[in-house]
């Protein structure tokens, strides 16, 4: 779900580092972004603390941001 600015250039996605077993706080109101750092696979991620100790974790695949990140990570890999 890439969105288009107004010079029509596609967005681009800021993508957080991290550490084996480092800790991660989210925003519960926004969907979040998870790349692999390997293939590139892109999923979205929406959380929801039900009960406040249980946490619900709805993921989709992201197919086009998957293709834009493949795509940027085989130029540079040339």
């Amino acid at each position: 779900m890439s969105k288009v600015k107004r010079d029509n250039k596609p967005k681009r996605h800021r993508y957080q580092q991290v550490i084996d077993g480092e800790k991660l706080i989210y925003n519960t109101d926004a969907t979040h972004l998870e790349q692999c750092c390997d293939c590139g696979l892109v999923h979205r991620l929406k959380y929801k603390v039900i009960d406040g100790k249980t946490i619900e974790i709805r993921v989709w695949r992201d197919d086009k941001e998957t293709k834009r990140v493949r795509k940027r990570n085989a130029k540079i890999k040339t």
